[in-house]
Parts: structure tokens; C-alpha cells; sequence
């Protein structure tokens, strides 16, 4: 059974897309339109201030070509909006990983979201089980059944 979702993809461009493009372009001014030529990569970082306590933001950006940068927001970022703040990055580069407070320098609320992509949280979600003991009330009782049960005779 075949439907429209088959076939259907989110991602390609339709052609009220297309058209409401041209129209913007056509609103732009010329220097609107030479940034539009801009060759590189673009990504915003967006950050939340939990705590309140406005701080230098040190990142680490690792490229895919595997060279690292390591750069630090001043903290006049937050002077727009103390609780919430996004930073356009523009690279020549692709980059495969971005580390918020690689050194934990700074008060962080939240340690486990400063990576992207996301990393596992090993207490969450782990690869190998990891092996049972017993505590010492356990271990009594087992001593206790050991020393109870009487030997089976052999004939049987």
C-alpha cells in the first residue's frame, strides 16, 4: 500500500519555495546581496545563562580536517540579554565538534550539555553491564543456606 509520503521529500525545494526566494532577493539591498556570495561555513552556538553569573564563554571548535581552534566569547555578549545569547561562527572550514568550558573554567550548571554533537552520558546508557555484587546482607544469608543445607547422600 502506497501513499504520499513515499514519495515525498521534506527536503526538496518546492515551487511557492523558489518563488517567495526570488521575491526576497529582489528586496535586498546590493550589499545584502554580495553577503549572499559569501563562501565559507556558518553555525550559531546558542547559549543559556542558568545561574546568572555573566562569564567569558571558552570554546574549543575541532575541524573536520582535525586541526582545533580554541577562542573565548568575551563575556560583553551577554550585555543584550543576560539570560539567553547566539554567536554566529563563520569558517573556512567544516567543523565536526564544538566543546563549551573545555577546561572547566567557568560555573556551569549543566556540564553534560557543552558538547556538540551530544555526547553518550555513560549513566544513561552503557555499552558493557557492569558486574553485579553483592552487598554484605546478601552475602550472610547466602553463608547462612550454605551452612544449612545438608549433603545430598550419592546413591541418589
Amino acid at each position: 500500500m502506497r501513499d504520499f509520503y513515499d514519495e515525498f521529500d521534506e527536503f526538496a525545494v518546492l515551487p511557492h519555495e523558489t518563488e517567495a526566494f526570488k521575491k526576497l532577493v529582489k528586496g535586498l539591498t546590493p550589499e545584502e546581496r554580495q553577503l549572499l556570495k559569501t563562501k565559507g561555513h556558518f553555525y550559531i552556538v546558542d547559549l543559556r545563562n542558568v545561574g546568572g553569573l555573566v562569564m567569558p564563554v571558552p570554546l574549543e571548535v575541532e575541524f573536520v580536517d582535525g586541526s582545533k581552534l580554541t577562542a573565548s566569547i568575551p563575556a560583553e555578549i551577554w550585555r543584550h540579554n543576560g539570560e539567553r545569547v547566539s554567536k554566529l561562527l563563520h569558517t573556512k572550514k567544516e567543523i565536526r565538534s564544538i566543546t563549551l568550558d573545555p577546561r572547566d573554567e567557568i560555573a556551569d550548571v549543566n556540564r553534560r550539555n557543552n558538547h556538540f554533537p551530544r555526547r553518550m552520558d555513560e549513566k544513561t546508557f552503557r555499552l558493557q553491564k557492569s558486574p553485579k555484587s553483592k552487598n554484605p546482607m546478601q552475602r550472610a544469608n547466602d553463608a547462612k543456606k550454605k551452612g544449612k543445607e545438608k549433603p545430598k547422600p550419592k546413591d541418589q
